[in-house]
């Protein structure tokens, strides 16, 4: 940064302060007539003048106020200017004080020397040029105001650089800072408790929490986060994971912001947070969408969707899907006679029996309140179904023991079978109803079965 930047820096708002107060110049000199003069010229500057008639007293004025400039005459009774000058540079608050000496005596180098051993960064010799005066004064004048606007601009950025550390600090998300080379410079607390690596996240590579192994540079510089430094864009993910230093998995959202480079491709910072707790009620709010709340078997609205891309499936492959409708016989007689807490208890009973007889890929689903659907993709043969059915059948009929009573309960089935690129679930499930019906009428416990022609 130039030194024209430097000083016009533009503070935040909150840091605006009071304008800079004016520096001060000492002017010592043992003839009150001389203090006069010098004060009446340097009024001219910007500046606050104090003066002081001998040593003792400048030493004092040293010591109350901070100054910008000495001007010392080097001829004074008890004191002389080399004197003044030395007890100056002796104390640690005045020592950087420049002092321009103010004398009559002979150019000589011995005279010169012994000034500028004593502290002295210049002379002015009388009787004294205004103009030569001024110009010098302006100069260290100009010098204290850039020191001191320094020391404010120093004093801001350290105000800032340690709110912005307590932030960070107080964050409950994870904050990485990454250089070029994809590896970490920066971890807040959050980001060590998040990733479980107290104190031991710094200098590791970030796809070792990223992806969980130890990658070398080609593979950052295939990675997404190098990328976005590469072609200085953001990055958000709002579901993905990360690896912990045991390398077990942490589900997080995350945020890269890549670093504005001055010379080739820079770094960034990576902020991210758990949410685990979020994927766990949002798949709780999920299945309680989709999933029957009593027996814990799709609903309705699941099979639907699943049946759908199941005929998507069986119109690519022009394979067979098959429909069983089943409609609980006795239901109602149960609820009417035990209450409707014998009759849920039969249910999920109902439920768990059909779990047995079912093989593993068969989807089951309760679609009204004693109305439940199989669904089966590449379907067997129809002796195959029948058989299943048969079982069905067999297995609902044992009596249930539910809350002290035994209970009966039959399963009347209706089965359509369809295959094709034509096939609408619609369709297939009405066959199915319709053969359920006919089972019915064949006096329940039993089942029928429909075939959809093939398009």
């Amino acid at each position: 940064m130039s030194t024209e930047n430097l000083w016009s820096l533009t503070l935040p708002s909150e840091f605006h302060q009071e304008p800079l107060a004016k520096p001060k110049i000492l002017v010592v000199d043992d003839r009150e007539e001389n203090l006069f003069a010098l004060k009446k010229l340097l009024n001219k500057m910007d500046a606050e003048v104090i003066t002081a008639t001998s040593g003792p007293d400048a030493l004092a004025e040293s010591l109350r106020h901070e100054f910008a400039l000495v001007l010392l005459d080097v001829q004074m009774p008890t004191m002389n200017g080399f004197e003044v000058a030395e007890c100056l540079r002796e104390n640690e608050e005045s020592a950087g004080v420049p002092i321009i000496f103010l004398t009559a005596i002979s150019k000589e180098e011995r005279y010169v020397f012994q000034g500028y051993d004593s502290g002295a960064v210049d002379y002015i010799f009388k009787p004294i040029d205004p103009s030569i005066l001024l110009a010098k004064v302006r100069v260290f004048l100009d010098l204290a105001r850039q020191q001191m606007q320094l020391r404010r601009l120093t004093h801001v950025l350290t105000e800032l650089n340690e709110r912005h550390v307590r932030l960070l600090e107080s964050m409950n998300e994870g904050v990485l800072g990454i250089d070029r080379e994809g590896v970490i410079v920066f971890a807040n607390p959050a980001a060590q408790r998040l990733l479980r690596a107290p104190n031991s996240l710094v200098g590791k590579p970030v796809l070792r929490y990223m992806e969980g192994t130890e990658d070398d540079l080609a593979r950052w510089r295939e990675h997404d986060l190098f990328q976005a430094c590469l072609n200085q864009r953001p990055l958000r993910i709002s579901d993905a994971s990360m690896y912990r230093e045991d390398g077990t998995a942490l589900e997080v959202e995350y945020h890269f912001g890549p670093l504005s480079p001055q010379y080739g491709v820079a770094g960034g910072v990576l902020t991210f947070d758990d949410i685990s707790a979020r994927k766990r009620i949002e798949e709780a709010l999920k299945h309680q969408a989709t999933y029957d709340r009593l027996t814990g078997i799709p609903n309705r609205a699941l099979f639907f969707d699943t049946l759908k891309q199941a005929l998507a499936r069986a119109e690519r492959r022009r394979s067979s899907i098959a429909l069983m409708f089943i409609d609980l016989d006795g239901f109602k007689e149960i609820n009417d006679s035990y209450g409707h807490v014998v009759g849920d208890l039969a249910l999920v009973a109902f439920c768990e029996r059909c779990r047995q007889v079912l093989r593993t890929g068969d989807f089951f689903a309760r679609i009204g309140g004693d109305e439940f659907v199989v669904m089966i993709e590449d379907a067997p043969e129809e002796k195959g179904l029948e058989e299943l059915a048969r079982k069905l059948c067999q297995s609902v009929a044992e009596p249930l023991l539910v809350e002290n009573h035994t209970v009966r309960l039959s399963a009347s089935i209706g089965i359509a079978m369809g295959q094709g690129d034509n096939l609408v679930g619609d369709v297939l499930l009405s066959e199915a109803d319709n053969a359920m019906y006919d089972a019915k009428k064949a006096g329940k416990n039993t089942w029928q079965m429909r075939r959809l022609s093939a398009s």
